[in-house]
């Protein structure tokens, strides 16, 4: 009794807001999804067995005096509300606050996210609340070429460049830690391909190929390099029904998605989507999804 109250209370709650925000020139979005799962999948604690999960969220976007603002609250398993992300954007650009959202030096760990475009030039600035980790990336596109700088609180700063010579498209980076790089892209008959040559601050060197593209329903990509790590993946649509095989050379020993050979089977009709996982960490899981939109 105790979930279908709070999960009653947090309907009430987002309802409120959405009369509230229907008054004050704002519009709000509602989405819910269900789904239940059984297996072992990416080592499930408690071993094989169900998993059950619920979420609602409620997205708000609204504009005032030139400025549009937004956010999204989310509900999961009727038992805790997250307020998922809070911006306001305008002629200035965009700033966006979240927690441990985006990517800074440390993999999600950024709470404020800033990001301008004024013409030809771009930049993007994000910082933890929490800790002195920042990262600031700054770009200009020109006709046909594109210029980067990259730096961050480690005092490590990257600058880079490409440019475009016909059908090839021509790229080189370096760093101040002596790690430096080139590519040569470009498009054979429809296979986007990449060759690439980095060297690191050891001086140890990587040449990498990477090559991909589409035939009808048939995706598919491939990743190779002279340091023994090979990435491939295949998918395949049939109607309304999807297989994917992939292939992580450096996920040895992974679990779940993040395994070394995963295959994926999806069925959607309408809001529900059915799938299958297996991979080579002898784990799978069956399940199935309910997705909602008000």
């Amino acid at each position: 009794m105790k979930k279908l109250i709070l999960m009653t209370s947090a309907l009430t709650l987002v309802g409120g807001t959405a009369f509230a925000a229907s008054h004050a020139g704002g519009e709000i979005d509602l989405s819910a999804e269900v789904s239940v799962t059984y297996g072992d999948w990416d080592a499930r604690a408690g071993g094989e067995g169900f998993d059950f999960t619920t979420s609602l969220t409620a997205a708000l976007e609204g504009t005032s005096g030139g400025v549009t603002y937004g956010g999204s609250v989310t509900v999961e398993n009727a038992d805790s509300v997250d307020l998922d992300i809070i911006y306001f954007s305008g002629g200035f650009g965009k700033f966006s606050f979240a927690q441990d959202e985006w990517d800074v030096i440390t993999d999600e760990v950024g709470d404020v996210l800033y990001e301008g475009t004024f013409g030809d030039i771009s930049t993007t600035l994000t910082a933890d609340a929490d800790s002195d980790e920042w990262l600031a990336e700054f770009g200009y596109a020109g006709a046909g070429f594109n210029l980067g700088l990259t730096t961050d609180s480690d005092s490590l700063t990257e600058l880079s460049a490409d440019v475009e010579v016909g059908n090839f498209t021509i790229g080189a980076s370096a760093d101040t830690d002596e790690a430096w790089g080139v590519f040569v892209a470009t498009d054979l008959g429809g296979i986007n391909t990449k060759v690439t040559y980095d060297v690191d601050a050891a001086g140890m060197d990587v040449t990498g190929l990477e090559i991909g593209g589409s035939t009808g329903d048939v995706t598919w990509e491939l990743t190779a390099n002279t340091d023994d790590e090979t990435t491939a993946d295949i998918s395949v649509a049939f109607g309304d029904a999807s297989v994917t095989i992939a292939h992580d050379s450096t996920n040895v020993g992974g679990t779940g998605d993040d395994a070394e050979n995963v295959l994926m089977f999806e069925y959607g009709m309408n809001n529900l989507t059915f799938h299958v996982n297996v991979n080579d960490a002898d784990e799978y899981e069956v399940g199935a999804t309910a997705g909602f939109n008000f």
